[in-house]
């Protein structure tokens, strides 16, 4: 059955619309067999399917008294290893976040079936269709096509935003862009949910755009990975140390976040090894009292070590 909103939007709102973005991805899913790939990503549609019923039903006096059909009025765009899923309501503040940690508690629970040491290990294996994802989540202007299966699909900042973002987390962990943080923290009736947010500031993408970013974090949630985001954490780091070196008269690049990796840590901690080392050099050399050439304790060493070359001669 299509969808009467997306037409009306397509036929008569110029084909725009104020929409709400969660773009989720498979970790380490290149890194298996194309056997336990497929079974992989079964399994991810499963959930996502799962995910939203749960989430409808959590809406569903919303949904009732608003005549919304969430089966074809939500936008599933799937993406190899990875989905965007994008909904186009006004009313629903914070259904994006509901979605993902709807999908993340479903993802729990479906990886919690058995122990896998593997899987544990390293975050995949090819024993299991065990799997973690990362989500990113981003609001704004999209603009609404027909692509070549007839089906509704979107273009536009905010789910280029969202793979952006969401390339930013950890595994089973929430990033937000600084649109969608604003907008949720303005609209939903907590007074609280800002407590859940960590910000980044100056988080570099593509061409070199600083942005600041909001890790979603709630310790309660078992399913939800709320440490602290290993690749903003290194690039805060990357950042303090540079502007370390900026003041001793050696400026350094800050790389974008795209390529900041877990790795980095060991190389940033040499680098900052070595800022501490040339910042407690220069201390040491500015507490050293400066002998103008041509005193007299440096006439005085200069002919003493001429005498001692001298007699050496002699012998």
């Amino acid at each position: 059955m299509a969808s009467e909103l997306l037409k009306r939007i397509y036929d008569h709102q110029n084909r725009t619309l104020n929409a709400k973005v969660v773009f989720t991805d498979i970790v380490s899913y290149s890194k298996r067999r194309s056997q336990m790939q497929a079974a992989v990503v079964d399994a991810f549609m499963h959930l996502l399917k799962q995910a939203l019923d749960t989430t409808a039903s959590a809406s569903i006096n919303y949904i009732q008294s608003n005549g919304i059909n969430f089966d074809t009025e939500v936008i599933r765009i799937p993406s190899g290893d990875g989905a965007a899923i994008v909904f186009p309501f006004e009313g629903l503040h914070d259904v994006h976040l509901r979605f993902a940690l709807s999908l993340l508690e479903a993802l729990h629970e479906f990886n919690g079936k058995g122990a896998c040491d593997k899987f544990i290990a390293q975050g995949w294996c090819n024993c299991h269709p065990f799997f973690n994802i990362t989500t990113g989540i981003a609001e704004g202007k999209v603009v609404l096509y027909q692509d070549l299966n007839g089906n509704y699909n979107i273009a536009g900042n905010a789910i280029n935003m969202a793979a952006r973002v969401m390339g930013m987390a950890d595994h089973n962990q929430i990033i937000f862009t600084d649109d969608a943080y604003r907008q949720i923290i303005d609209m939903v009736d907590d007074a609280t949910l800002d407590q859940r947010f960590l910000a980044f500031k100056d988080a570099r993408i593509k061409h070199g755009l600083k942005i600041t970013v909001y890790q979603y974090v709630d310790k309660t949630l078992p399913y939800l990975n709320s440490v602290l985001t290993e690749s903003l954490m290194a690039l805060q780091r990357m950042m303090d140390v540079g502007l370390k070196m900026k003041t001793m008269g050696m400026p350094m690049p800050i790389p974008d976040s795209d390529d900041l990796k877990v790795d980095l840590n060991a190389s940033l901690s040499l680098i900052e090894g070595f800022a501490k080392l040339m910042e407690g050099a220069r201390k040491v050399q500015a507490n050293i009292p400066a002998i103008p050439l041509g005193s007299p304790s440096t006439r005085e060493d200069s002919s003493k070590a001429k005498r001692q070359s001298k007699k050496a001669r002699k012998q």
